[in-house]
């Protein structure tokens, strides 16, 4: 079975932040385990901007729970797109010492430097 379709079995898509999320998108669960879940703001646009926002939402967050026993995180993406895509994304590098919130990344893998650093290269990479 399709990661989307296992996901939706479970009513796995809402507009209720999930814990620990920052407001835009996020998932938690496990899909293995049928827990898996997808939170994707929804925004004052119009029904084609919406759907748009909720395809690239969606998109995004799926990818956080293809790991068979745990999510992976913002930074672990954000790691691959930093060594295999270089100049990909116009965002500052979460691990750089100049980046305004640098400790705070290090000590969180899911920190929205990271966060903003791999979305901004799917975004591009896709759409």
């Amino acid at each position: 079975m399709g990661m989307f379709e296992a996901v939706m079995l479970g009513d796995g898509l809402t507009r209720t932040p999930v814990p620990g999320s920052a407001g835009y998108g996020s998932a938690t669960g496990n899909i293995a385990q049928g827990d898996a879940q997808i939170f994707v703001e929804s925004r004052p646009f119009g029904p084609a901007d919406q759907l748009q926002a909720d395809v690239k939402g969606v998109l995004g967050e799926l990818m956080h729970l293809g790991g068979r026993k745990a999510s992976y995180t913002d930074r672990a993406f954000a790691d691959i797109v930093h060594r295999d895509y270089p100049g990909l994304t116009t965002s500052i590098w979460p691990g750089d010492q100049n980046y305004k919130f640098h400790k705070d990344a290090l000590r969180n893998d899911n920190h929205i430097g990271w966060s903003y650093y791999w979305h901004q290269a799917v975004n591009r990479k896709c759409f």
